[in-house]
């Protein structure tokens, strides 16, 4: 059997790509939500934005979104 090797590039680059497609479809239902805190406390949005924590790290800093990481795997429980 042979290994396929990929581009970490293409990676960190499609990685960034989903995670601005979850952060949009984010705002959008919480904009059409009209942010009510009702629709924010539901756990469709609970997960979501427990999906998008991690992507953050501009934010939180590396050490942060190092212990948020096992968060993605909310993305899962989306699809």
């Amino acid at each position: 059997v042979r290994a396929v090797a990929l581009d970490p590039a293409m990676v960190d680059s499609a990685e960034s790509t989903l995670q601005a497609v979850f952060l949009f479809e984010f705002v959008l239902r919480a904009w059409s939500a009209q942010f009510s805190l009702k629709y924010l406390k539901s756990p469709v949005a609970l997960v979501d934005f427990a999906a998008i924590l991690p992507s953050l790290e501009s934010v939180t800093g590396a050490a942060a979104t190092t212990a948020l990481r096992p968060l993605r795997l909310f993305r899962l429980l989306r699809l």
